[in-house]
């Protein structure tokens, strides 16, 4: 704890003032982060809500501007350029990005995260959970209000995909009963009943506005432009390189990637062709019956290499990952749900996926199967599970300063994870099948080809269907499922370089400190320490485990 008047207290006034109008502005975060004083609440998204929670940002941001990081302890110095990217990041989102006003998916994502967040693991008793849901519930007329007061001209793609994950969030609400079944206040539960299909007239009478009103007017455009990625790029990863470097960068990869498959290839079977070869490693997968058990069993194995091959220290009380099917709510093919990194309560750690329906279609279907061989699911489980995202979000429990632990740099926490795939082939799959590193090799490139994708549609380089096609031939999937991505991903969000371009800056962060380090470089405790940090940006990790050695560049 600091000292009343010193400099470092003043700090953690700073940072405190920060996230509490952050979570009361936007409280669904703070649920899911494991802090449980704004659960009763949606936040506060009027325009001139919003317009206050921008002017109490910037003042908080002028203080932590006026602290010199270097008249600070070690640990308060790392955590003041953390906090100074984090507030610029919140104030480009609402001031400049403007999703508020352009984007109908940011209101239905705070009522969809928060009711989910109260329901999905057990912080509290069942009852305790229920009245916060109750009162989130009574909130959600006002934040659909807000939404039609705010917006103005978003992208047809953006309502047009509004316009179907709303139906999946009614689905949510009509199905939330069942969580309740076991509460026996009656009184409590009618309650719950009527705030409940209050919620569901509300999202039906939203889903009209988003078809018959907002739809026809949606005329704007998704395309950011190369100076905005940029200005994004910046305040959120603190990722300086020119976007035109980094695009070329990504082609110069992506012809080596496809060098390297077409090498390895030729071992595995000189005779074959790439088709056959592919064919023959995507056929090895087990019935779509047994996913759920298959998937237990290959996580088990994956989390036991870490310990054996003396990869990285796992706490053994790290609870196990659970698959479960995704949300009503939600798109994509997985995520990972690990509780916050304040959460010390609830345990619950789910890695949620994309279960087939009917309405997909027989080649959407077959093209999930196949991407679920048996070497693409080993990649699957480390990306998002061991040494990834669950091993990572549970590590941050240790961060010591706050907005440290609860900051979410996606090019460190998408680039661990696929530095870590890479790791777990080099260091022990590759041994057992060459396919593994041919899975690998094949993910790499995907990657690099959706970084690219999704930089060239907001340059305006590349139509969707333009984008589409060139995943589709890059990717080895069916022109629907890569024009889904396109337009469930990539069209938000023009920063899915941070898989690949975050991977090769953990990458050379490794290489620079085995520089460093010599024959004292270790693997493991290199992944040790690279845990203690969190979330936070790469940059802020380079220049603290590499101090004079960091050359600056990221990769």
């Amino acid at each position: 704890m600091s000292e009343q008047g010193s400099i470092e207290a003043r700090y953690d006034r700073h940072s405190q003032e920060f996230f509490d109008t952050y979570y009361t502005y936007y409280s669904p975060h703070a649920t899911r982060q494991g802090l449980h004083q704004y659960d009763g609440m949606l936040g506060h998204y009027r325009r001139e809500e919003i317009d206050e929670t921008l002017q109490r940002m910037k003042t908080i941001q002028a203080g932590v501007a006026a602290i010199d990081p270097a008249s600070m302890d070690h640990q308060h110095a790392l955590d003041h350029p953390v906090l100074t990217t984090r507030i610029k990041r919140e104030i480009y989102w609402i001031e400049t990005w403007r999703f508020w006003e352009n984007n109908p998916l940011f209101y239905n994502d705070i009522i969809t995260e928060g009711v989910f967040n109260l329901v999905s693991r057990n912080f509290a008793p069942l009852e305790e959970r229920l009245k916060s849901v109750i009162s989130r519930e009574k909130d959600v007329p006002a934040v659909l209000c807000a939404a039609r007061e705010n917006l103005i001209n978003p992208p047809v793609e953006y309502t047009t995909q509004a316009v179907d994950q709303v139906q999946g969030t009614i689905r949510f609400f009509e199905k939330l009963p069942l969580t309740f079944k076991q509460v026996s206040d009656t009184g409590l539960l009618n309650e719950f009943m009527s705030a409940n299909l209050k919620v569901i007239d509300e999202l039906q009478r939203f889903l009209d506005y988003l078809q018959e009103d907002l739809l026809p007017r949606s005329k704007g455009n998704f395309a950011v432009g190369e100076a905005e990625i940029q200005k994004i790029i910046d305040a959120e990863e603190m990722i300086d390189v020119p976007v035109a470097d980094i695009l070329a960068r990504c082609y110069r990869d992506l012809e080596r990637a496809e060098a390297e498959i077409a090498a390895l290839e030729r071992e595995i079977d000189p005779n074959a062709t790439s088709a056959e070869i592919l064919r023959r490693m995507r056929a090895d997968h087990v019935d779509p019956g047994d996913l759920q058990d298959a998937m237990r069993e290959e996580l088990r194995r994956i989390r036991g290499y870490l310990t054996e091959y003396n990869l990285l220290t796992i706490p053994p009380e790290m609870p196990d990952v659970i698959v479960t099917p995704m949300p009503d709510y939600a798109s994509g093919g997985g995520m990972m749900l690990t509780p916050g990194p304040f959460e010390m309560v609830a345990e619950e750690s789910y890695l949620a996926l994309q279960i087939p329906t009917p309405s997909w279609g027989e080649q959407r279907i077959k093209g999930l199967w196949s991407d679920f061989n048996r070497y693409s699911m080993a990649l699957l489980m480390i990306h998002e599970c061991y040494p990834g995202h669950h091993t990572q979000f549970y590590l941050e429990k240790r961060v010591p300063m706050f907005a440290s632990r609860d900051h979410d740099s996606d090019s460190n926490s998408d680039g661990w994870a696929e530095y870590g795939k890479y790791m777990l082939v080099d260091q022990v799959l590759a041994a057992q099948s060459p396919f593994y590193r041919l899975a690998a090799l094949i993910s790499k490139r995907s990657y690099i080809a959706a970084a690219i994708a999704g930089m060239e549609i907001h340059t305006g380089a590349r139509t969707l269907q333009q984008a589409s096609d060139f995943l589709m031939e890059k990717q080895g999937r069916t022109r629907e499922n890569t024009y889904i991505w396109v337009l469930n991903r990539a069209v938000h969000y023009p920063t899915h370089l941070t898989y690949y371009i975050g991977s090769e800056m953990v990458r050379k962060l490794k290489e620079d400190y085995q520089k460093l380090k010599g024959e004292a470089f270790n693997l493991k405790e290199f992944n040790d320490r690279f845990m203690t940090y969190g979330l936070i940006p790469i940059k802020v990790i380079r220049q603290d485990m590499l101090g004079a050695a960091d050359d600056g560049m990221l990769f």
